[in-house]
C-alpha cells in the first residue's frame, strides 16, 4: 500500500496529476518566499535612506 501511494498508483492517472501539482507547488515555496524577502529587504533598503528626511505636507 505505501508503495501504491508513493508511484502514485492508488488513484491511476488522476492521483499522478494531481501528486505532480502538489510537488510543483511545495517546490515553488522556497523560490517565492525568497522572491518576497528579497523584495521586502530592497523596499526597506529603500525606504530607510528617505526615513531621516523632513516630511513637506
Amino acid at each position: 500500500m505505501n508503495y501504491d501511494i508513493h508511484v502514485g498508483a492508488i488513484l491511476g492517472l488522476p492521483g499522478k496529476v494531481m501528486a505532480f501539482f502538489a510537488s510543483l507547488i511545495a517546490a515553488s515555496l522556497p523560490i517565492t518566499g525568497f522572491i518576497i524577502w528579497w523584495g521586502k529587504k530592497k523596499k526597506n533598503k529603500n525606504h530607510s535612506a528617505t526615513k531621516n528626511l523632513p516630511q513637506y505636507h
